[in-house]
Parts: C-alpha cells; sequence; structure tokens
C-alpha cells in the first residue's frame, strides 16, 4: 500500500540541489505543494549530478502516486550552463498514476540531450493509468528543449512488457508554452488521451508526437500562435485520433500525419498562413495514413493546401476563409 506524505512548501525562495544533486528522490505517495506559482519559486543550486536530472524526480521510473503542486521551478539553465555545461536543467519527472498541477517552469533546457520541463514517464507498471498535467505553465526554455510529455513504454510490448499494454486516461489540459522545439506530447502509450484548452506560443511545433503506439487521442480546442508547425504526427502506430476546432497560426505546417495513423478525424479546425505563402495546410503524407475523414476545416491559401499520398481519406466541406472550397468534396 501507498503511505501519502505531503511536504508544504509556503510562501518564499527555496533552494535546491535537486533529487540526485541533493541525495533524495520522489517515493511512492509523496506530494510537494507550494503556495501558488506565484508565491512559491525553488532554484535549482548546485550538484553537478543534479544538472542531468530533473529537480523533482522519482527515484526508478516505478514509483506511483505522486504530484507537484501549486510552485514555480527555475531550472537555471541560462545561469548556470557556463558552470556546469552539457547539462540537463529540467523540472518534474513522475511516473505511474501521477500528476502534476500548477506548475510554472522556467529557464530551462539542454545542450547535449534532450530537455524534459514536465513529465510523468512509465517503464514499467504501475502504468500511468490517470496521469495528468493541467494548469501549467513552460516558459523561457532554450537548447534542445521538449515542455510537456506522458508516456507509458508498456504500449512497446517486449522488452517493457509481456504484451503490448496501453495506459488508460491521460490528459494534458489548460497549460501554456511560450518557446520551445514543441508544445506537448499527447500522453504516449494510452489507450484514451486528451489534449485540450493548451496555448503554445513561439514553438516549432504545437503538439507533437513520433514514438509510443496510442490509441483514442483527442486533440481540442488548443491554440498554436507563431509556432512552426501546429499539430504534427510522425508515429509508427496510431489510430482513433480526433484533431477538432483547434486555432491554429503557423508559418510552416498545419495538420501533419505522416507514417501510420489510421480511421481518424481532422475536423473544424481554422489553419492561418502567418507567413504570406507557408507550403502545407493538411498533408496527409504515406499509405500508413489510412482511413482519415476531413470536413468543416477553414485553411488559408497555401503551396499545399491539401497535400494528400494516403488511402481512403474522405473530405467534406474545407474552405477557404471566403466561404470557396479549399479542398474537392468527396462526400
Amino acid at each position: 500500500s501507498i503511505t501519502n506524505v505531503t511536504f508544504h512548501l509556503g510562501p518564499g525562495t527555496f533552494n535546491a540541489m535537486g533529487c540526485w544533486g541533493g541525495g533524495w528522490t520522489l517515493q511512492d505517495g509523496w506530494h510537494i505543494v507550494g503556495a501558488g506559482k506565484d508565491l512559491t519559486t525553488v532554484y535549482q543550486s548546485g550538484g553537478t549530478s543534479a544538472f542531468n536530472n530533473q529537480l523533482f524526480a522519482n527515484s526508478d521510473g516505478h514509483r506511483t502516486g505522486m504530484s507537484i503542486e501549486d510552485l514555480t521551478i527555475d531550472c537555471a539553465y541560462f545561469r548556470l550552463r557556463g558552470t556546469f555545461p552539457n547539462g540537463t536543467y529540467a523540472g518534474v519527472q513522475l511516473s505511474g498514476q501521477s500528476y502534476i498541477r500548477n506548475v510554472r517552469v522556467k529557464n530551462w533546457g539542454g545542450d547535449s540531450a534532450e530537455s524534459f520541463a514536465l513529465c510523468i514517464i512509465s517503464y514499467a507498471p504501475p502504468w500511468p493509468d490517470g496521469a495528468f498535467i493541467d494548469g501549467c505553465e513552460v516558459i523561457n526554455g532554450g537548447g534542445h528543449s521538449t515542455p510537456i510529455l506522458i508516456a507509458s513504454y508498456g504500449s512497446m510490448g517486449p522488452p517493457w512488457a509481456a504484451t503490448a499494454t496501453y495506459a488508460r486516461n491521460g490528459a494534458i489540459t489548460n497549460c501554456y508554452v511560450n518557446g520551445a522545439n514543441g508544445g506537448v506530447h499527447p500522453p504516449e502509450g494510452f489507450d484514451g488521451s486528451l489534449v485540450q484548452g493548451c496555448t503554445f506560443i513561439g514553438c516549432g511545433y504545437g503538439v507533437y508526437s513520433d514514438t509510443f503506439p496510442s490509441k483514442n487521442i483527442l486533440i481540442q480546442g488548443n491554440t498554436a500562435q507563431n509556432c512552426s508547425n501546429g499539430v504534427y504526427f510522425n508515429n509508427n502506430n496510431f489510430s482513433e485520433v480526433t484533431i477538432d476546432s483547434n486555432n491554429i497560426n503557423v508559418s510552416d505546417g498545419g495538420i501533419t500525419f505522416t507514417n501510420i495513423v489510421t480511421n481518424s478525424v481532422i475536423s473544424n479546425n481554422r489553419i492561418v498562413n502567418l507567413g504570406g505563402g507557408f507550403p502545407m495546410g493538411i498533408v496527409l503524407d504515406k499509405t500508413g495514413v489510412n482511413g482519415v475523414k476531413v470536413f468543416e476545416n477553414v485553411i488559408d491559401p497555401s503551396f499545399w493546401i491539401f497535400y494528400n499520398t494516403a488511402v481512403n481519406v474522405g473530405t467534406h466541406h474545407n474552405t477557404l476563409p471566403t466561404g470557396e472550397l479549399a479542398i474537392p468534396d468527396t462526400y
């Protein structure tokens, strides 16, 4: 059984070497709760090993029932990378059925390895059923930076699990990301995942996925503003993806499915051309993309309003802002 223990950090500024640098890690049922992200700030302060790990992290990827809440983390990437080069300055890594809520991460990044500001990732049971990240902000990243991720290795099958095992019902909601390579990875390795109500400003990608087989994914009601790409799935096995009612303002690509994405829907999205001639509106690339319905989207003129090398694609009433059909109807 899990013994829940809550560590309260009151208002103020605190310095921490981080879990690994400070010689401790989060255990099952541990909760670290501040007084609010505008009231409690924790600064990364020292210890060379600390800069290769998150400030708050579980010990082995097998823990569960943890949370980080109501505080700001300053990862010190810009302040300390000259003293401790090639570090990975990051915020939180939990695992299992855990959550992160109302946390701000700033000044984070990595030069020699990818830095995840906020992540929940499981390499073995307990899988992260019900894991969520809500109401968080990730700002002022640098280097190789991925802001927000929830992932479960069980969907990959051996050696992580005896057979492919999906986690259930992961969610990333009401988060804000400003300036990073990616905005969020939707909960990956899940049967049932949600990205909703998030805002991405100045990112390479708003929503991006490239690794874990997943299904029943809803990307809805998000805004990608001044990004290079809106939603980009380069995945080896996604199915039943719905991308609906997002406001996508980008210079390069609006919504892209490539590799293997099946039985999915792209609907009611507004895709805005920021750069006066971006090359791609909606892209369905390769025959592994199969069985996609595209309807009721409004797309700015571009070099490729619709690039399609997929199979079994249906289109209906996708228009330019003037109301003219942007893509011929097939049903």
